[in-house]
């Protein structure tokens, strides 16, 4: 049996957790000196961290900053649930998230 793997956890910055007035500038110097990496809206990691994840891991942390964002409960599911429970795919990472939430159609969105 191989040793079970823990991904590596990397510090994520959310502008709501900031300071208040959050300062944009400051955030758009940081992107565009590539100092940090936009996970998704308001969340943000040090690109050298980010850029030491794998495409798994990377997926896996913006399931996780998507569901902190979401209003109400979601089931993440396909790629997403994969990501989550540590599980590799063949192919590629898509960019999109697979959820479903409660009152919407069978196949559930993509965030």
């Amino acid at each position: 049996m191989a040793p079970e793997q823990h991904d590596t956890e990397i510090e994520i910055r959310r502008v709501r957790d900031q300071q208040y007035p959050p300062d944009y500038r400051k955030l758009r110097r940081e992107i565009g000196a590539e100092s940090i990496h936009r996970v998704g809206p308001g969340a943000y990691a040090l690109t050298a961290a980010w850029r030491g994840l794998s495409s798994r891991e990377r997926h896996r942390m913006r399931v996780v900053e998507a569901t902190l964002r979401m209003r109400r409960p979601a089931l993440v599911s396909h790629f997403a649930a994969a990501s989550v429970h540590r599980i590799e795919i063949l192919g590629r990472w898509p960019s999109r998230i697979d959820v479903r939430v409660d009152g919407e159609a069978a196949a559930g969105r993509q965030v």
